[in-house]
């Protein structure tokens, strides 16, 4: 009996500590500011730039059957494609952008398939 109390005390003053002790939370990480309007249509600007740049490289490369620069070339078209996209998912209500990411989407599934069929 006098185990089992001892053994029931020490638990209630464990759970009484844990109990007692403050809570530590940590505060929630930063947000990152959003950019404007203006600084998305800039950057959506140049990343259509940058697409359609990677796409003419792309049409140059195929002439050679350069397979190693051609399909570095298509990824890059895949990583505007990535940045066109995620500017449309900011501004859902702008349907140039959202026509802008499917077209895009679809340069990079073709550079994806021109780059397999290379290899």
């Amino acid at each position: 009996m006098k185990i089992r109390f001892a053994v029931l005390s020490g638990l209630m003053l464990a759970l009484a500590g844990c109990a007692a002790a403050p809570a530590t939370r940590k505060p929630p990480p930063p947000t990152e500011p959003q950019p404007s309007a203006a600084e998305d249509a800039a950057e959506m600007k140049a990343a259509i730039d940058d697409l359609l740049l990677h796409k003419s490289e792309m049409v140059s490369l195929r002439a050679n059957s350069d397979c190693q620069p051609m399909c570095r070339a298509g990824e890059l078209i895949c990583a505007a494609s990535e940045r066109i996209c995620a500017i449309a998912s900011r501004h859902p209500d702008q349907p140039a952008y959202t026509e802008r990411c499917r077209t895009s989407e679809e340069d990079c599934h073709g550079a994806q398939k021109e780059c397999d069929t290379c290899q």
